[in-house]
């Protein structure tokens, strides 16, 4: 999950969502919605690529030179 470091941030995280619902509604992205599609988590298998991908560059890092 992405954390912000302010309100303000965090409320146009959640404006974008609303946008992104909206659109997906068939309705303009530029109002306000009631929902909020989460597009700042990871699903299972987004979760599962950046472990993969983290323990590869941890591997490249910590690799003898």
């Amino acid at each position: 999950m992405i954390n912000f470091s302010n309100t303000e941030s965090a409320l146009i995280a959640h404006g974008q969502e609303q946008q992104i619902t909206n659109i997906r509604n068939g309705k303009p992205g530029t109002t306000k919605g009631t929902g909020a599609t989460k597009i700042f988590t990871l699903d299972t298998k987004e979760r599962e690529e950046v472990t993969e991908q983290g323990a590869e560059l941890i591997k490249q890092i910590l690799k003898p030179k």
